[in-house]
């Protein structure tokens, strides 16, 4: 892996996502955003009175997103984190989400991109270990494109007691973005 190392900002899937956040009461709620790269979503939750805790592997985006918070007069919980390790493992969020690094590659120098060989590797880490910070009545939203197996997916939520619907879908020139909200059965 590289050390060239830089931060995500905001475009079409985080866009998305945001359109989802928009219509949902975040009051008072337990929010993880995983992946935070530039703290868009995160502060985006906080200015809607959430209380957020946001993680990215990479120290950049931590150091990025911080400020942007400051400049926004948020409090956010920010945290480098490679996943869910530096979380307290009896942490529970009421919403979990994730715009994952999802391009196919064998190695990419940007890793908010980088989604392995098969565009995968980061999402199945997630699906992994997401359930163990989430309430009972808690929800992920998790975005997810057309070329990144959705049916593998489903049977892994399925096989942990999950299941998801997609709430929204957005046609770019070279890929369909699918926002997936992700609930136990």
């Amino acid at each position: 892996m590289s050390d060239f190392y830089e931060v995500y900002l905001p475009r079409e899937d985080t866009y998305l996502v945001e359109s989802i956040l928009k219509n949902r009461d975040l009051k008072g709620k337990k929010v993880l955003e995983v992946g935070c790269g530039s703290g868009y979503l995160s502060i985006f939750c906080a200015k809607h009175k959430a209380i957020v805790t946001a993680i990215d592997i990479n120290n950049k985006a931590i150091t990025y997103s911080k400020r942007q918070a400051e400049k926004e007069k948020v409090n956010i919980d920010f945290l480098q984190s490679n996943m869910f390790e530096s979380l307290d493992p009896k942490e529970k969020f009421d919403l979990i989400f994730f715009n994952p690094p999802y391009l196919v590659s064998d190695n990419l120098d940007f890793l908010a991109l980088d989604g392995g060989k098969e565009g995968r590797e980061i999402i199945d880490k997630f699906l992994k270990g997401f359930d163990k910070h989430l309430e009972p009545n808690g929800f992920v939203l998790l975005l997810h494109t057309d070329y990144n197996d959705l049916n593998k997916t489903k049977e892994i939520l399925s096989k942990k007691g999950f299941s998801f619907k997609i709430l929204s879908q957005e046609r770019l020139f070279f890929e369909e973005l699918n926002i997936l909200e992700i609930k136990r059965i």
